[in-house]
């Protein structure tokens, strides 16, 4: 392979133009809809399917989300910024779970939480885990 192509992809990495996500995770069948959506009061929720994906770039961490309505085959995109550069741990030991996540986008927070090592989350409704994750992040 020739090498000017792969200095234009290593450049482009490093300058951020390309961006890699960090790890991607698919909505659990039982978790309600993030509010991010429009389309979260609407539809059958068998139909949709929502996909994040956390990036970390030279703006800080950022996550993306896609709402996919297999039913009418239509896509809604947000992004996001996530509070903190870490997981919030809601116990002290260092591979503890679950984490969770404050993720926002526009005015609407959501405090995810991934449950297991897998390629699952859940939208958390938990006060008092909402509670502590705030804490943790002021």
């Amino acid at each position: 392979m020739p090498k000017a192509p792969i200095a234009l992809t290593v450049a482009a990495l490093l300058s951020g133009c390309i961006q890699i996500p960090e790890s991607c995770f698919r909505l659990a069948a039982d978790s309600r809809l993030p509010a991010w959506f429009e389309h979260a009061g609407r539809g059958d929720r068998a139909d949709l399917e929502v996909r994040i994906c956390y990036f970390i770039d030279s703006s800080g961490h950022t996550m993306r989300a896609t709402l996919h309505d297999t039913r009418k085959g239509k896509d809604e995109h947000v992004v996001g910024t996530l509070k903190g550069s870490v997981p919030i741990r809601p116990y002290p030991q260092h591979d503890s779970r679950p984490v969770y996540e404050l993720v926002t986008v526009g005015t609407t927070t959501e405090l995810i939480e991934h449950r297991g090592r897998n390629d699952l989350f859940h939208v958390s409704d938990d006060p008092a885990m909402r509670r502590l994750a705030e804490e943790q992040r002021n």
